[in-house]
């Protein structure tokens, strides 16, 4: 858990790596400890300016500093927003989609309004999409590594790398998928 919050924060900004699914959930569970933590002390907060300073001794520090919580809050939000869409295109990689699938899923999911801050019934087929994008992003990064890789458009292709064996003598009658590697193996400067 501790090494999945040091690699998030040492891999912020890297959208080209993979991430495995330890990583991205123990991640999401760092995002729930800490999203609950900053909910309770905004709810401390409001409650200690509802019902005020006298009634309320113990929460003179929250509602006192409301405005100050509510502007920390906000810079972690942004702080972190960068980060975890890197985190979760590197697990989308990982999980085998192609680079340009992944950019649609996060892009959709960002444009499609959100059924929470839209209450007009005229979009409800975008509102729609935008759980079905959240929903395959959700089981993508719950997928293995690599498990989407051989999917026809959206998996990502390896490359066949082989070398010149008995049924392939010749390394010019190479195909289009493969190619040809020599592997170094490095030198044992004990032997004479």
């Amino acid at each position: 858990m501790i090494q999945a919050f040091k690699n998030f924060w040492r891999h912020g900004f890297d959208f080209k790596g993979r991430a495995t699914r330890a990583e991205y959930w123990w991640m999401a569970l760092w995002g729930v400890i800490f999203g609950l933590t900053g909910f309770l002390i905004l709810v401390l907060g409001v409650f200690g300016v509802i019902f005020g300073e006298g009634l309320i001794m113990p929460l003179n520090p929250f509602y006192a500093n409301l405005p100050m919580i509510i502007i920390i809050m906000l810079i972690l939000g942004l702080v972190i927003f960068i980060p975890g869409i890197a985190l979760t295109v590197r697990r989308l990689r990982d999980a085998g989609l192609k680079t340009w699938v992944i950019w649609v899923l996060v892009v959709l999911y960002f444009v499609l309004p959100n059924p929470t801050t839209h209450a007009n019934a005229g979009i409800t087929l975008l509102m729609f999409l935008e759980r079905l994008v959240a929903l395959i992003i959700f089981i993508c990064t719950v997928l293995e590594t690599d498990q989407l890789k051989n999917l026809k458009w959206v998996g990502r292709e390896e490359m066949n790398v082989t070398g010149p064996t008995e049924s392939n003598p010749s390394a010019n009658e190479l195909t289009d998928t493969e190619v040809n590697v020599e592997i170094l193996q490095p030198k044992n400067y004990d032997e004479k």
